[in-house]
C-alpha cells in the first residue's frame, strides 16, 4: 500500500494512549491518508518503538511523546507540541483504557476503581476539553473516542455507558459549532480495513457535520495497514 494517500493531506492528528489496542490500526489509517500525526502514551519507551515505524515510512510525518491522559496538564503539553511542529490540530482521538482489575467488585479497593476511572473517564474529558481549546478558535475538528469492548464487568461496563453518554453531551452542547464529535466501538478480532475506512470517515469531509453518533466495528482480522506500516511479511 506504500505511501500515504491525499484524502487527509494537511490534517493533523493527535492519537491518545496510541500504543495500546487498536490505536496503532487508527494511527496507521490516519497517517496512511495523509494526515500528520502525534503518537503518545504513559511509556515512552512504547511510544518510541511505535514512532520508529512510522518515521521510517516515506512521507509520513510524525511526532511521538509521553503523556498521561488523566493528567490535565500533560495533555496540554501534547497539544502544544503538536501545535509548534504542526500548527494546528484537525483530529483527536481519545482512546480511554478500558481494562481494570479482575477482581470482584466487593474486593475492589477504592485505589484500583480510582485508576480505572482515571484512566478512561478523566483521560476522555481531558483529552476533549484540550482539543476543543484548539479546535473551537478554528470552527473545525473532529474529537473522536474509540472504546476497546474488553471482559465483561462491572466497573468496566459503568465506564463504557459514562463514555458513551459523555460524547453524545458533549456532541449536543457544541453542535452548532461546526465540530465532529463521535464515537467508536471496537471488539476484539477486528477487521483492518474497517478501522481504516470508518476512522477515515469520522477523520475528514465525510463527517462534516455528523455529530453525537456512536458507530460499532469488529469483524475477523486482514492485515494491510499492518502491512503498510511495515509488521507483517
Amino acid at each position: 500500500m506504500g505511501r500515504p494517500s491525499n484524502a487527509l493531506r494537511g490534517r493533523v492528528a493527535v492519537i491518545m494512549e496510541s500504543t495500546q489496542g487498536v490505536a496503532p490500526l487508527i494511527a496507521a489509517a490516519l497517517a496512511q491518508a495523509g494526515a500528520a500525526i502525534t503518537l503518545c502514551g504513559a511509556e515512552m519507551a512504547a511510544v518510541e518503538i511505535l514512532y520508529q515505524q512510522f518515521a521510517a515510512i516515506p512521507g509520513v510525518e510524525v511526532l511521538g511523546a509521553a503523556c498521561q491522559g488523566h493528567h490535565l496538564a500533560e495533555v496540554h503539553i501534547i497539544a502544544d507540541q503538536t501545535m509548534e511542529r504542526f500548527g494546528q490540530i484537525d483530529i483527536w482521538i481519545n482512546h480511554p483504557l478500558m481494562s481494570g482489575p479482575s477482581a470482584p467488585t466487593h474486593e475492589l479497593a477504592a485505589a484500583q476503581v480510582q485508576g480505572i476511572v482515571d484512566r478512561a473517564l478523566l483521560a476522555t474529558m481531558h483529552g476533549t476539553q484540550v482539543a476543543l481549546t484548539r479546535m473551537l478558535p478554528r470552527q473545525r475538528g473532529k474529537i473522536i473516542t474509540v472504546l476497546n469492548k474488553g471482559a465483561p464487568s462491572p466497573t468496566h461496563d459503568a465506564m463504557r455507558v459514562a463514555l458513551l453518554r459523555f460524547t453524545r453531551s458533549v456532541a449536543e452542547e457544541y453542535r452548532a459549532t461546526g465540530l465532529s464529535i463521535n464515537a467508536l466501538t471496537t471488539t476484539p478480532g477486528l477487521d483492518a480495513v474497517e478501522v481504516g475506512e470508518r476512522v477515515g470517515r469520522l477523520a475528514g469531509a465525510e463527517s462534516d457535520g455528523v455529530t453525537g453518533r456512536v458507530y460499532q466495528m469488529g469483524q475477523p482480522w486482514w492485515q494491510p495497514l499492518r502491512q503498510w506500516m511495515g509488521q507483517e511479511p
